[in-house]
């Protein structure tokens, strides 16, 4: 909990100390950045990050946590700071445990583009190095300090295997939307011969039914077109019905 306060303060204090109004030298003035002396400016960021080196990755988790809280209710510049804070104190949580304990301070540089000054403060720790980067904007004559993150370095091998992966990763995520696309666009294509399938289930009953009743209907017609052919017979000739037989009828029409 002091170690909290003392972060705390310190940063406070920082943030203080860098929105000051400067005398507004140039960056490009190796002794000094808009006002301050640049090794001033190198023992901030130093002290910053041993503070910050002896908070525990569950303890860094915890205090974003309460910053973010925090940030939800504040407004303005503590809207920001709280905002940072947090930034800050997580990104520490999620690289903690691959860095390491601190163990020594390498190259301290300063660059600007535009109305952004970035300090990088490389960083050795116990399991890997690291850069702690400050960005501020400045404003007029002055700086105000607007993110403080903690970078893990990776080798060459590693960043490329990172992005071989990220690039495998996208390709199967593509190609099983494609595949996905592929499957609903042939389904199109059965859907009309699945319809057509059905409904000729259906229709083959009613068909046959229509077939047996024609039959049946044209059989009742010849039944009594021969009834009128022997009656016809019947009377041109004097013989009965019983005398003859008729044996086929041939339409012609």
């Amino acid at each position: 909990m002091k170690m909290k306060k003392r972060f705390v303060l310190f940063a406070c204090m920082l943030v203080m100390m860098f929105t000051l109004v400067s005398c507004g030298n140039s960056i490009n003035d190796q002794k000094k950045v808009y006002g301050y002396n640049r090794s001033d400016l190198e023992q901030s960021v130093q002290t910053m990050t041993t503070s910050l080196s002896q908070i525990s990755a569950k303890d860094a988790a915890s205090q974003a946590e309460q910053y973010r809280t925090a940030s939800e209710t504040a407004s303005g510049d503590e809207k920001d700071q709280d905002v940072m804070y947090e930034t800050l104190l997580q990104n520490w949580a999620d690289n903690a445990n691959t860095l390491g304990e601190l163990k020594g301070f390498g190259e301290f540089k300063i660059e600007k583009a535009g109305k952004t000054v970035t300090a990088t403060q490389n960083v050795s720790f116990s399991k890997r190095s690291g850069k702690v980067i400050y960005t501020f904007s400045v404003l007029g004559d002055r700086m105000k300090l607007t993110s403080m993150n903690v970078n893990v370095d990776y080798t060459m091998a590693e960043t490329m295997s990172k992005a071989a992966l990220n690039v495998l990763m996208g390709m199967l995520v593509v190609f099983s939307v494609l595949i996905i696309i592929s499957l609903v666009i042939y389904a199109f294509r059965i859907i009309p011969y699945l319809q057509k399938k059905f409904s000729g289930q259906e229709e083959a009953p009613k068909q046959a039914e229509v077939k047996e009743e024609k039959a049946v209907e044209e059989a009742a017609d010849d039944t009594e077109l021969v009834a009128v052919i022997a009656a016809a017979i019947s009377a041109s000739t004097g013989m009965t019905t019983d005398d003859f037989v008729v044996r086929s009828i041939r339409r012609r029409y």
